[in-house]
């Protein structure tokens, strides 16, 4: 079976069950029938974190296996396979039904409705590399929605209008059928309206008041309960969804958010953390985010392609996401339904399609692609010199030379009016420098992002040498340090012990 996208209400949010955690292993060649019940004597913490790996669990081939209960209520429905990464050349079963194979660490997001059951289910992986294969280096979930009567559903938050426009289909027949739009706020119920229905529907949902807006450190959600009736008053179908209310905009090469400069001041999320930590993924990174927010950060930057569940985190967070589509492939158009399902998140900021060595034609394509899905938000390609397209100018300096690659800004480098020309007849198709002087510009610092620096150089670094990122006229963002600690000492926690005050490297204050 291949990787395909598959047909779902967008937006709503899913029930979830997490796969992380601990997985059976061994490093011995089986086939796949006998994968599911052969004796497995090891481990494996998935996500797998680099450097935890311990040497007996090393081999150029790796079965990994995990049990797990499903109720008749959650196989009555859809049930989506999510793997965030796989590695080296790979294979994907479930219950002995091959699902999928490809060499990674790609992401797979495939629905297995035909192959779970009720009760014990049994999901197994191989992956080989040499020297050593790494397993699972993302994490895994199963999605489960209602095989419902809507077939689509979004809404949209329009301030100016203080209302939602719920845009959705209805499969078959809606002679006679309402469809009921309830809205709450902070917990209280604040409208409800009946329309009639239709198969292809956009309702305008007024509020009556001026909205509270979304913003930094302000996640200010409006859920959305839709049902549909039956002309006798039964319920036929319930979906239940949320908006909010944000002003995204580029002017003048910087970014605003409901008209404020928004500055991201980032932590990356590799989207794994350490085999020693039991607690659900949910857990630890709803603690992370609750940490980089306390120390000034309002922003996640996604090195795998977040699940919903860490999308609604950020959400009610009010914090910013730039989210990674790793390993694109362009004739392969999957990544295109994730973005048309997320992009309606309020915490959605920037996407970053990785790697980043594409050649001229493939980064338009992709560029397309993205923009074809999601037209409101900006793209960043994270290319040294060769940039062919972006919506956000992305650099690396030591931060005493921002003010120069500010005013020299060309394709990651610094070179004189000759040497560029040189370099573009090199290089046709190149963003020319004032095309780059127009976007607002993405600053990687060239101190402090190395492992085993434990954060001094980049904290110490942005303080005496340049004035605050944030106080320079063009420069949009930094990534700073990982989400969490790694084997290496680098990371949030350590972040926050070098410092006694790491908040003062964010003034001014973000706004409310």
């Amino acid at each position: 079976m291949q990787r395909q996208d598959y047909p779902r209400p967008e937006f709503v949010r899913p029930r979830i069950m997490s796969l992380d955690g601990e997985w059976e292993r061994i490093n011995e060649p089986l086939t796949p029938e006998q994968s599911l019940t052969a004796p497995f004597g090891g481990s494996f913490a998935a996500p797998y974190l680099p450097g935890s790996l311990p040497a007996e669990a090393r081999s150029p081939e790796m079965w990994l296996r995990r049990r797990f209960e499903l109720l008749p209520f959650d196989v009555s429905g859809s049930v989506i396979l999510n793997f965030n990464g796989i590695s080296g050349a790979y294979s994907a079963y479930l219950n002995g039904v091959p699902l999928f194979s490809g060499a990674g660490p790609h992401p797979n997001h495939v629905e297995v409705t035909p192959f779970v059951r009720a009760g014990e289910n049994v999901l197994t992986v191989y992956s080989a590399s040499r020297p050593f294969s790494e397993g699972l280096t993302g994490s895994v979930w199963l999605e489960f929605a209602a095989k419902s009567f809507f077939s689509f559903l979004r809404p949209t938050a329009v301030y100016r209008d203080k209302a939602v426009y719920l845009r959705g289909m209805i499969r078959g027949s809606t002679e006679g059928l309402r469809v009921v739009v309830e809205v709450a706020f902070d917990g209280r119920a604040i409208l409800k309206k009946i329309y009639r229905a239709e198969p292809d529907f956009t309702l305008h949902v007024p509020l009556g008041r001026l909205p509270d807006m979304w913003s930094e450190g302000r996640g200010k959600i409006y859920d959305i309960r839709v049902t549909l009736l039956f002309p006798d008053g039964a319920v036929a179908d319930r979906v239940y969804t949320y908006t909010a209310f944000k002003e995204f905009s580029v002017l003048k090469g910087e970014t605003y958010i409901n008209g404020r400069k928004c500055f991201f001041k980032c932590l990356s999320d590799p989207m794994y953390y350490p085999a020693t930590i039991k607690k659900k993924r949910s857990e630890i990174f709803s603690e992370g985010v609750a940490k980089a927010e306390a120390l000034g950060f309002n922003t996640i930057f996604f090195r795998e392609y977040p699940s919903p569940t860490e999308l609604y985190i950020l959400d009610k967070f009010g914090m910013h996401a730039i989210v990674s589509l790793p390993h694109i492939v362009t004739e392969d158009q999957s990544y295109r339904s994730l973005i048309m399902r997320d992009f309606g998140h309020p915490c959605i900021a920037i996407w970053n399609p990785e790697p980043d060595n594409y050649d001229a034609d493939t980064a338009r394509r992709i560029y397309s692609g993205i923009k074809a899905a999601d037209p409101l938000h900006p793209v960043m390609f994270a290319k040294f010199k060769e940039l062919y397209c972006a919506d956000i100018y992305t650099f690396t300096a030591p931060a005493e030379e921002i003010p120069l690659y500010l005013s020299m800004r060309f394709n990651g480098g610094k070179f004189s009016e000759k040497e560029e020309l040189r370099f573009i007849r090199s290089h046709p198709g190149l963003m020319k420098a004032e095309e780059l002087g127009a976007l607002p510009a993405f600053f990687y610092p060239a101190e402090g992002v190395a492992s085993g620096n434990k954060g001094r150089a980049f904290g110490k670094g942005l303080r005496p040498k340049a004035d605050p990122p944030e106080m320079t006229t063009g420069l949009q963002g930094y990534l700073s340090e990982p989400l969490y600690d790694s084997p290496g000492g680098e990371g949030l926690l350590t972040f926050s012990r070098e410092f006694k005050n790491p908040v003062a490297i964010s003034k001014p204050g973000r706004p409310h």
